[in-house]
């Protein structure tokens, strides 16, 4: 498979896998389905996971996709 066609393949499952698979239907909406991208959801993911009381998520997720647009050989 074309390292291109992976992101929508994974799309495709998950929507695939939300009809069938009601418990996992939100993490799979929140981990896939919400983003057009693996960068965009890595981001998001990296966001959840760094932010703290002084640096909210919405700053992380800001500085990570700057990042992940300046350096796209990042991911």
């Amino acid at each position: 498979m074309d390292i291109e066609q992976v992101w929508p393949t994974l799309r495709k499952e998950a929507l695939l896998q939300q009809e069938n698979e009601t418990l996992l239907a939100p993490l799979l909406s929140l981990l896939i389905l919400q983003h057009e991208s693996f960068s965009q959801s890595l981001g998001a993911m990296l966001s959840n996971k760094i932010q703290c009381p002084t640096l909210p998520k919405d700053a992380v997720a800001e500085l990570i996709r700057m990042a992940l647009a300046n350096e796209s050989n990042i991911v």
